[in-house]
């Protein structure tokens, strides 16, 4: 983003976008994580508050992604 004002809006829009497919991964991996946090009972509640922690965080990115989106689409308009 602090570049986005030498390269213009529309790469800025793509390299932001892109996040998606990493968010995506991510949100795959922690399917995998939860999954395997039931083989650790003893682990498991506290595995699965981290991983309600990391899934907000990743909603939270997702939504900024949808906000550059708009406002650099916007600004085209």
């Amino acid at each position: 983003m602090l570049v986005a004002d030498l390269v213009g809006d529309a790469p800025t829009a793509a390299i932001v976008a892109a996040l998606r497919d990493d968010i995506a991964d991510l949100r795959a991996r922690l399917d995998i994580a939860e999954a395997m946090a039931d083989s650790l009972p003893h682990r498991r509640r506290y595995l699965n508050l981290g991983y309600t922690l990391v899934r907000r965080l990743l909603d939270v990115h997702v939504e900024w992604v949808d906000q550059v989106e708009r406002e650099l689409q916007a600004k085209e308009e």
